[in-house]
């Protein structure tokens, strides 16, 4: 199964902060840091986005708090992964996940 990870950044913003996720971003987000009358706001940037290839069986499942993740098998128990950890797996090359 191929899952797509959805990447939202902000421009120019210091950190480099990266929010992954198995759904779409709005395009239309912002990121604010500061303190009246000093607030410095930051334009969202959904341009980026990742295919993973998944294990046999893989699907994807909503999750009241973390929203929609990735329901898998290993070794016969499931595993609930979030998009960053769906992402680190495929990076790492583990458990049959890899990028497209």
């Amino acid at each position: 199964m191929n899952v797509t990870i959805y990447g939202l950044s902000f421009v120019n913003e210091p950190s480099g902060l990266l929010h992954l996720s198995l759904e779409p971003h709005n395009p239309n987000s912002t990121f604010s840091v500061g303190q009246p009358p000093i607030i410095q706001t930051y334009k969202g940037d959904t341009s980026q986005s990742w295919v993973v290839v998944a294990p046999t069986g893989a699907t994807p499942v909503p999750q009241p708090i973390h929203g929609l993740v990735l329901r898998w098998s290993l070794n016969g128990a499931d595993h609930y992964s979030p998009a960053n950890e769906v992402f680190s797996l495929a990076r790492l090359g583990l458990h049959g996940f890899r990028f497209q």
